[in-house]
């Protein structure tokens, strides 16, 4: 498994200084990026950001990685799985949210955002942000904790179950954030229809 956070050249760590991540970026991108390969294919050597050597690799190839790489992260869920599986444990595909709680609260947003208008939704983010803000919090614990092990631990142990627990929160509210920002774009194009008729 190739470790996003030494390709990129940041800290394996939940923290991450976003503005270095994309400054990172800009400096991989222009070492290999495809228009900046020489004629046999291969890189053009320059100071590389990374620790991970990318030259068995084609042109193409690298610049795909080292996007996927930033993008996942950039995201906060994505970042802790990332981090998680870095520590060999992973979500299983058919894993579910069991807090009971967080899915009574997740179906009341649902319900508040389908009538949400311009006003409400508002709010709604707001809220939104602050449960991502309290979820990303629980996971910087909860991995502070893992990492403070002794050993690595299996997913059977309760510091990966919480950890494990709270990505699968993260990845729910990121979802539903992405929502909240198609809802915003459907209410303003509704809005500019309607200045279309008047």
């Amino acid at each position: 498994m190739v470790n996003y956070f030494a390709l990129m050249g940041m800290p394996t760590d939940f923290a991450l200084d976003e503005g270095q991540l994309a400054a990172n970026l800009r400096c991989l991108q222009q070492q290999y990026h495809p228009d900046m390969q020489s004629g046999d294919g291969q890189a053009v050597p320059m100071p590389a950001v990374q620790t991970i050597d990318l030259s068995h690799l084609n042109a193409e190839q690298q610049s795909a990685l080292i996007n996927t790489a930033y993008h996942t992260l950039k995201s906060v869920d994505s970042r802790a799985l990332h981090l998680l599986a870095l520590r060999g444990l992973t979500l299983s595909p058919n894993a579910s949210i069991a807090d009971g709680e967080f899915l009574a609260r997740a179906l009341e947003f649902r319900i508040e955002l389908d009538e949400a208008d311009g006003t409400s939704l508002s709010t709604l983010k707001a809220e939104l942000n602050d449960w991502l803000e309290q979820n990303t919090a629980e996971f910087a614990a909860a991995y502070a904790e893992l990492v403070a092990l002794p050993e690595q631990v299996s997913a059977d142990h309760p510091m990966a179950k919480r950890a494990l627990a709270t990505v699968q929160r993260l990845q729910f509210l990121i979802k539903v954030l992405q929502d909240v920002a198609k809802t915003a774009d459907q209410l303003a194009q509704a809005d500019d229809d309607t200045d279309l008729y008047v």
